[in-house]
């Protein structure tokens, strides 16, 4: 027996009732249609959906792909700018080794290259997305940059040497001996002479500078006294270790100004001139020795030089 179904449709007003029936295959065939167009108008909106879900993201994707764009042309102008400003730095270095005595640096050394297929095929796969000749572009500016900062590196390390190399030339003049150390006139020279109290030609260590009685005698150079007392026939004497193997001797003082130990810099006064121990009149006796050995003082005052 085939089941039908009536559907009544009833007005608000006096007209006829009426009434419609469907058999059962009717009714599962309007169902069907009924699902069919759900699921069509469903894929049609959710397509619709991802096209302008997907239009934004490319949107999005030009613009960030502009910007990168952007950004990989301003890598390229600083790395050309780092490098010119890298060339600079190394005119400078090279100047700076020459007068630290110094020898250059071998140039393929200074090349810094960095690279290699193993340390950029990270960074290749992370690249395949974008645009090939970008992608080529950031991967050089990469190797540009890491070869600048090993070179960076390179030139840093030099200068450090070079301002070490200073310093110790600049620590050893000032250890030099090389001002007068009183002011008066030579009464006598390094070398032999004709002793003035002791019959005969003797050598003479140092020199003899005549002076006035109390005039200021001062440190040849930086150093450290060793000591500061009475020595024999030198009287009053002070004797300066500078470094570097070299010292300095002051004798026939009228009065210490120093004590054993004490730093001193050069020009700092250390005693006064005087006439103690042998002496014939106030006057300084200087010597400087190098290695332990005497050394013509002359050779050790700027704008003196006397072959020894």
């Amino acid at each position: 027996m085939k089941k039908n179904w009536t559907v009544l449709l009833v007005p608000h007003d006096n007209i006829k009732v009426r009434n419609l029936t469907f058999t059962r295959p009717v009714i599962i065939l309007g169902a069907v249609f009924i699902c069919v167009s759900l699921i069509v108008v469903g894929m049609l909106g959710y397509g619709y959906f991802n096209k302008r879900v997907s239009e934004t993201k490319l949107a999005g994707l030009a613009e960030e792909n502009a910007a990168l764009k952007g950004k990989v042309s301003q890598l390229d102008e600083l790395a050309s700018t780092l490098g010119n400003k890298l060339k600079d730095i190394e005119e400078v270095e090279a100047e700076y080794r020459m007068i630290a005595g110094l020898s250059g640096i071998d140039p393929e050394v200074k090349q810094a290259g960095v690279g290699g297929p193993g340390q950029n095929a990270a960074v290749r796969q992370e690249l395949d997305a974008i645009e090939q000749g970008y992608a080529e572009k950031i991967l050089n500016n990469e190797e540009a940059l890491h070869a600048l900062i090993r070179q960076a590196g390179i030139l840093h390390q030099s200068l450090s040497e070079s301002v070490e190399q200073l310093r110790y030339y600049q620590d050893r003049l000032n250890h030099t001996p090389s001002i007068w150390p009183t002011v008066g006139r030579i009464t006598s020279k390094y070398g032999g002479r004709e002793h003035p109290i002791f019959e005969g030609i003797r050598k003479h260590d140092g020199l003899d500078i005549s002076a006035q009685q109390g005039m200021p005698i001062v440190a040849a150079a930086d150093g450290t006294v060793k000591f500061a007392r009475w020595k024999l026939a030198y009287g009053q004497a002070v004797e300066i270790d500078h470094g570097y193997d070299t010292r300095t001797f002051y004798a026939h003082l009228s009065k210490l100004k120093v004590k054993k130990g004490q730093t001193v810099k050069r020009g700092e006064i250390v005693g006064l001139v005087g006439s103690t121990g042998v002496s014939t009149g106030p006057h300084l006796h200087y010597e400087v020795k190098v290695n332990g050995k005497s050394k013509n003082p002359l050779n050790y005052i700027l704008g003196y030089s006397v072959p020894d």
